[in-house]
C-alpha cells in the first residue's frame, strides 16, 4: 500500500524520546471539494497533528491524543466526514519501525549515498561534501545559510558552463517528512555520480539541490520528536517552539495564516524572520538575478500531488495553463514507471490554502515565467506510514523520471 508516506521512516531511541502510546490516527471519508474548506480550521487547534491535511479525493488521517480523541471524533461527525479509527496506538507502531530501522543503522555507509534507508544530518552533510571533492568539474557546495542551532542550510550547485538558467529543488522543509531527503539525494547522485548519462540535464540548466531545508527539525525528529513539522527557532512570549518555514516567504505574509506560535502551521512574527526561508529565498532571487529562475521545486509528503500557485489564493496565476500541462506531462513520466497517479492542481483549490509558502514566493520571483511547484510524494510501508527500506528507491526512481520530463519541457519553452 502506497497512500500513506512520511513518518517512521526513521527513529533513535533515546530517553528523551516522545512517545505516542495511547495517540490515535483517525481517518474520515474521502473529502470533496464541496467539504473541503471545513475542516481547515482544525488545523489550528494545537491538539490535532494533521498527517494527512485537507485535500480533494483522499481522507484526513489525524493524530491526536486519548484526551482529544471524543473531542475530534465529534468535530468530524458534525462535518459529515464519517471519522473511523486508522491507527489504534500509535506508540506499538512506532517501537515495531524502530526495529527494523535499527538493524539497517548498523551497516555503516562509509560517506556513500544510501537509498536502503534513511540518512542522518550529519551522513547527508559528509556525502555532499565527499561527492563534490570527488567530482569538483561540475560541482560545488553553496552555503546558503546557518540555522538558529547552528546547522549548514548547504546546497550543491550542479553546472558545467556559465550563462543558464537556474533549477531549485528542495527537501525536507517539514522535518518529519523524511522521503523528500533520498529524492534530493538521488538528483544530486544522477547528475554528478552518474553525470555521463545526464550530462543532458546539465547542459541545460544550472542544478541548485538543498537536500535538507530545515536540519534542525531534521534532527529533532531523530533524537526527540518524530511527529516534528517546523523549525527550532524560539518564539518570544510562547513556550512553543518552532516556525513553519513554509508560511513564512514574503509572499501576501500576514493577509492569512495561523498567528497561534503553538500550531504546526505557524507563519512567524514577520516575512523571513526565519534564518530557513531567508537563506532558500534569497537563493532564488540570486538565481532569478543571474540568469533566471526556469524550474523550482519543493518536494513534501504525503499525498501523490503535484502542484502549483497559488496557494494563498483561490484564483490560477497567468500562466495556469502551461503550468499544468507542464505537470501533466511530468505525471505521465511517472506513471508510466511503476503506475503511480498524481493529482494535479493549484495548491488552494486541490490540496489547500497556503500563505507565504516557498511555491508561490518562487513564482513572484520569476515574474510568472518560472515554472514553480511543490510535490507531495507518495508512501506505503506495511503501517500505512512511511516507505519501508526497500520502497524508498523505487519511489524516488520513478519521481526522478518524472523530473527529467519536466526538465526537459521547461526547456523547450525557455528557447521560445
Amino acid at each position: 500500500m502506497r497512500l500513506l508516506a512520511c513518518f517512521l521512516s526513521t527513529i533513535f531511541v533515546v530517553s528523551a524520546y516522545k512517545s505516542y502510546d495511547g495517540y490515535q490516527v483517525i481517518t474520515s471519508r474521502t473529502v470533496t471539494l464541496r467539504d473541503l474548506s471545513e475542516p481547515r480550521r482544525l488545523e489550528n487547534d494545537p491538539e490535532y497533528i494533521f498527517w494527512a491535511r485537507p485535500a480533494v479525493g483522499r481522507p484526513l488521517h489525524v493524530m491526536t491524543s486519548q484526551i482529544s480523541i471524543g473531542k475530534l471524533w465529534s468535530e468530524l461527525e458534525h462535518l459529515n466526514l464519517a471519522p473511523s479509527v486508522y491507527i489504534e496506538d500509535v506508540g506499538p507502531v512506532l517501537a515495531k519501525a524502530d526495529e527494523k530501522r535499527q538493524k539497517l543503522m548498523d551497516i555503516p555507509l562509509n560517506r556513500a549515498v544510501s537509498f536502503d534507508r534513511y540518512m542522518t544530518l550529519q551522513e547527508i552533510l559528509d556525502y555532499t561534501a565527499e561527492v563534490v571533492q570527488n567530482y569538483p568539474l561540475h560541482s560545488s557546495l553553496l552555503e546558503l545559510g546557518t540555522t538558529y542551532e547552528g546547522n549548514p542550510l548547504r546546497a550543491v550547485k550542479v553546472s558545467n558552463g556559465p550563462g543558464k538558467r537556474g533549477i531549485f529543488l528542495d527537501a525536507g522543509t517539514h522535518a518529519r517528512e523524511h522521503i523528500t531527503h533520498p529524492l534530493a539525494l538521488k538528483a544530486i547522485f544522477e547528475l554528478v555520480e552518474n553525470y555521463d548519462q545526464n550530462k543532458a540535464l546539465v547542459d541545460l540548466f544550472d542544478w541548485y539541490i538543498l537536500p535538507v531545508a530545515n536540519p534542525d527539525g531534521y534532527n529533532y525528529t531523530f533524537n526527540e520528536d518524530r511527529f516534528w513539522r517546523k523549525n527550532r527557532s524560539p518564539n518570544v512570549g510562547s513556550d512553543c517552539v518552532g516556525t513553519d518555514p513554509n508560511r513564512n516567504y514574503d509572499i501576501n505574509w500576514g493577509i492569512d495564516g495561523d498567528a497561534n506560535p503553538c500550531s504546526e502551521a505557524y507563519r512567524g512574527v514577520a516575512a523571513f524572520s526565519e534564518a530557513e526561508s531567508s537563506a532558500i529565498g534569497s537563493a532564488l532571487r540570486d538565481i532569478e538575478n543571474n540568469g533566471g529562475l526556469a524550474l523550482y521545486m519543493s518536494t513534501h509528503c504525503y499525498g501523490t500531488f503535484l502542484i502549483y500557485p497559488w496557494g494563498f489564493t483561490y484564483e490560477f496565476p497567468v500562466t495556469y495553463d502551461e503550468l499544468a500541462k507542464a505537470a501533466n506531462l511530468t505525471a505521465t513520466a511517472i506513471e508510466a514507471v511503476n503506475g503511480t497517479r498524481f493529482v494535479i492542481g493549484s495548491s488552494a483549490n486541490v490540496y489547500f490554502p497556503a500563505v507565504g509558502a516557498s511555491m508561490d514566493y518562487a513564482y513572484a520571483v520569476g515574474n510568472n515565467n518560472t515554472y514553480s511547484y511543490t510535490w507531495e510524494l507518495p508512501a506505503g510501508g506495511e503501517f500505512g506510514f512511511a516507505p519501508l527500506p526497500e520502497d524508498i528507491l523505487p519511489i524516488v526512481s520513478e519521481t526522478w523520471e518524472g523530473i527529467k520530463a519536466l526538465a526537459n519541457y521547461v526547456n523547450t519553452q525557455v528557447l521560445k
